[in-house]
């Protein structure tokens, strides 16, 4: 199943007034191949700083940039995570990430041993605390996601790998 969403931004045009600025496709995608299904993500908006200003950086996304988010930056998007046999691995953000599941279910896995399962209509508030994901079950997890990047102590990342910004 591909992900199409329909994207529109408003903001103060060249005129000075507010108005629709862009209406169509949103098309800043990855995709990547997971035990032989597709983990797609479609980029809706990501900014540098918490303002109005209209420089949107979606085309420039990657799933990776989650882990060097400079503070006051956003991200929001949309993420089909398939089946797979082991979890995604431990990672954590520099972000308060609002996730709102809109079809399937997965489970959310935290470093104390706690588990949720979160299902279609379910949200859930990450704090930027280690965690992982797994969607055990027979069809996609799709959810929205957005990301605010905040001050933190902690060290974004994933433990044991380079990938800690």
């Amino acid at each position: 199943m591909e992900l199409h969403h329909r994207r529109v931004i408003e903001g103060k045009t060249a005129a000075g007034k507010w108005g629709v600025l862009e209406d169509g496709e949103a098309s800043a995608r990855e995709s990547y191949e997971i035990e032989g299904s597709a983990f797609q993500i479609v980029h809706l908006w990501n900014v540098a700083t918490l303002s109005l200003d209209t420089s949107d950086h979606a085309h420039e996304s990657r799933l990776t940039d989650i882990f060097t988010s400079p503070p006051g930056s956003s991200k929001f998007f949309i993420e089909s995570m398939p089946p797979t046999a082991e979890p995604s691995g431990w990672h954590r953000t520099n972000t308060i990430d609002y996730e709102y599941i809109i079809s399937g279910r997965i489970d959310l896995q935290m470093e104390d041993g706690s588990s949720v399962t979160l299902e279609a209509g379910d949200v859930n508030v990450q704090l930027g605390g280690m965690h992982q994901w797994w969607n055990r079950y027979e069809e996609p997890c799709v959810f929205v996601i957005v990301m605010v990047a905040v001050e933190s102590d902690e060290e974004p990342g994933m433990p044991g790998s380079s990938s800690a910004g």
